[in-house]
């Protein structure tokens, strides 16, 4: 981590994002998503879908993730290139995503009237191919809640 003159910034940068929280929730099968994502007592919180090749959670998604925690919920679905999960691929097809990576918001609610839960559940896709910090919270904060609303006790158990 230490050169002759300081610190190697790209260990530094290493080591660092080892540390940052994470607050997202894994779906690796059909039950997860039902449990976590379409849980009827979540309905009043808009939820974040990121579709990924990645088995690790990347340094953006979860600084969003702590961005704007218990405003919104936060799912990763890890999609390998090769042979991936039927149940992960249905999941996929279910969110109309063709490419990865992919960031999808379902929103069941309306945080700016407030908190209106809607009629039908809206998938609604982050276009830009641009991944950046920056361009991801703009685009999440119009989905995320004033109150926080604090996880389910499954929620937490689907963490360990």
């Amino acid at each position: 981590m230490y050169k002759e003159a300081g610190i190697d910034q790209t260990l530094f940068k290493k080591w660092l994002m080892g540390y940052l929280p994470d607050y997202t929730h894994k779906i690796n099968s059909n039950r997860d998503h039902e449990t976590l994502v379409k849980n009827e007592k979540e309905k009043d919180i808009n939820k974040v879908l990121l579709f990924t090749r990645k088995e690790k959670v990347t340094p953006v998604f979860k600084a969003v993730s702590a961005e704007f925690r218990n405003k919104l919920r936060f799912y990763v679905i890890a999609i390998p290139e090769k042979n991936p999960p039927q149940e992960k691929v249905e999941i996929q097809k279910l969110y109309g995503v063709e490419e990865l990576p992919a960031l999808v918001v379902e929103r069941s609610v309306n945080p700016r009237k407030d908190g209106d839960i809607l009629d039908e559940v809206e998938i609604i896709s982050y276009k830009s191919k641009d991944f950046k910090l920056r361009e991801i919270k703009k685009f999440l904060s119009r989905f995320a809640r004033d109150d926080e609303k604090d996880e389910l006790p499954n929620q937490m158990e689907a963490k360990k």
